[in-house]
């Protein structure tokens, strides 16, 4: 009988992209049930990595350690890091995986995954020539979004569950973790057995940007504790025991800050009411549990693509229109996260828990308000914004476009839209001009496949087709940046023009022409509401008489 075969997944991350990649490993096993399933983690998230479903086996590494001694220009140990990668490697290949997934862009994890599967590894790779390959459409979706923020229609636990498709659309979608892993004793933390409700408040972040400051956390903090039988359990990691000094002496506060392992906070949180927290890891293994979250997005997070996974969470974030940062930008204004106040933290938190009713819109100034629960539309996870009378704009361009992503990432036939939503007229405009573009980038495309069947009787018309679709591409990138929403396709587009896997240029034309089918398929629906007669350039092919629309072969 011969053996079954391997698949690794290669998840060389944080604390909350391991916990929203569950459904992720769910409907890998749905597609491979007879698979036997390893996994690659950091190890200081081997306890985290233990909550992965139909995992068979669990590997580690300790990049941390091992990085600056490969690093140009450090005093390491070069050779000794070498060789211990070298027999890294040796190892893996030796597994002979069938499948090797890499679902992150750091370098060491596509680096890898090319070493193990060479091109043909899912996910991110490298190609022949060592260039970052992206051969996911949802994955370019996401890398894409995250440069253009914040145009993410998806939150991340759909994004990468989408990327194993033949499987039922709706299975194994659920972001939970095994029950066992909510039984590990806590009692060290000498909580309250008397205290009828209990909040864990999570005021730290792997990134400083993503940080509500400690001193906000405390104002509310102070507000919750007057309350009569509520236990506030404050949370974290060891390096965040700075963060804990904060609470210090304050009555009903127990500090365990660095006092929990992962399965004990996994404990902890499913025995609390409500956990108020930044974006983080705790956030996800809440979500995970059953316990509601409150989510305080600032800097460069954002809800619509990281909020907790389930019914019934709150993301908040501050109403200001330079939200969210670039991921690549530093900020040292903190306007966002003055935007939101203390006060209005504690009304929500009142609100969830049942203590008061809805707030009223001018106690929530400053502030958006969001909750989550699953479209009924397409089953994944959205954000409805709530005790707002006039929706965000950004919002409504967002209800608009993810249906025709949808159907873009899953290359199905165009969804019905939303007809009552109002799309900015420079947006409309913008699209109709880059439609015209795209168009005409595709019919190059086409062509030069059509021309590239027989090089050396089309040469002069190969060489011509492709200085226009570089004409033609250019300006269509120009015609993009000027808004997010625009910028997210063209980001889209350029990094899916620089995975495509054909090494001929018949295949890769093809290829080509059908990301543009894909981009005119995203501007169409926006630049319906323009008037003809629009200003547009257009290039006129003076070597090929025959245009796109006329190839029957790409009807």
């Amino acid at each position: 009988m011969p053996p079954s075969p391997k698949i690794l997944v290669i998840s060389i991350t944080r604390m909350g992209d391991i916990i929203q990649s569950i459904p992720f490993f769910r409907r890998l096993r749905r597609r491979n049930p007879g698979a036997e399933i390893h996994v690659l983690v950091e190890r200081c998230f081997a306890d985290v990595a233990a909550f992965l479903p139909e995992v068979d086996r669990l590997h580690t590494i300790q990049l941390e350690d091992l990085l600056p001694d490969l690093a140009s220009g450090r005093n390491g140990d070069l050779s000794g890091a070498t060789a211990f990668y070298r027999d890294f490697i040796g190892q893996f290949r030796a597994a002979n995986y069938s499948e090797v997934w890499n679902l992150t862009h750091t370098r060491p994890s596509t680096i890898l995954n090319y070493l193990l599967a060479a091109e043909n590894g899912r996910g991110v790779t490298l190609d022949s020539l060592g260039l970052q390959r992206v051969n996911s459409p949802w994955l370019i979706y996401f890398f894409a979004t995250n440069l253009a923020r914040p145009w993410c229609q998806f939150n991340l636990v759909d994004i990468y569950a989408n990327c194993i498709d033949q499987v039922e659309w709706l299975s194994g979608r659920s972001l939970s973790i095994p029950d066992q892993n909510k039984n590990t004793d806590i009692s060290h933390l000498r909580l309250s057995p008397s205290a009828r409700w209990r909040i864990a408040v999570h005021p730290g972040a792997s990134q400083s940007s993503k940080q509500w400051p400690v001193e906000q956390y405390r104002a509310v903090v102070q507000q919750l504790s007057r309350r009569h039988n509520v236990e506030i359990v404050v949370v974290g990691g060891k390096r965040d025991r700075n963060l804990g000094n904060v609470f210090a002496g304050m009555p009903r506060v127990v500090n365990a800050i660095g006092e929990t392992t992962v399965p004990q906070l996994t404990a902890l949180l499913s025995q609390t009411h409500l956990l108020l927290s930044n974006d983080s890891g705790p956030m996800h293994i809440a979500a995970a549990v059953g316990t509601r979250v409150l989510d305080i997005t600032v800097g460069s997070a954002l809800g619509h693509e990281t909020a907790p996974y389930g019914e019934g969470h709150v993301v908040l974030e501050p109403d200001i229109d330079c939200f969210p940062c670039s991921p690549f930008a530093s900020c040292s204004t903190g306007l966002c996260s003055a935007k939101i106040q203390p006060d209005t933290v504690a009304v929500l938190v009142g609100w969830m828990l049942g203590w008061q009713p809805a707030p009223l819109e001018s106690e929530l100034r400053g502030s958006r308000v969001y909750q989550t629960g699953f479209s009924g539309t397409d089953g994944m996870l959205d954000l409805a914004q709530i005790f707002h009378s006039a929706p965000c704009g950004r919002d409504e361009l967002h209800k608009f476009i993810r249906p025709v992503w949808l159907s873009v990432l899953e290359n199905q036939p165009s969804r019905s839209l939303t007809s009552d939503v109002r799309i900015p007229r420079e947006v409309s405009r913008r699209a109709a001009a880059a439609l015209t573009l795209a168009r005409q980038a595709k019919g190059f495309a086409a062509q030069l496949a059509r021309a590239a069947h027989n090089p050396s009787e089309f040469l002069p018309t190969i060489k011509n087709l492709g200085e226009l679709l570089s004409l033609a591409e250019a300006d269509l990138s120009s015609s993009l940046r000027h808004h997010g929403l625009l910028r997210s396709f063209d980001v889209y587009s350029g990094i899916a023009r620089a995975s495509l896997a054909a090494d001929d240029l018949v295949r890769q034309a093809e290829e080509t022409a059908d990301i543009y089918d894909r981009m005119i398929q995203l501007l169409r629906p926006l630049a319906e509401v323009v008037s003809p007669g629009i200003s547009q350039t257009k290039y006129i092919p003076s070597l090929v008489e025959e245009s796109y629309e006329n190839l029957t072969e790409w009807a």
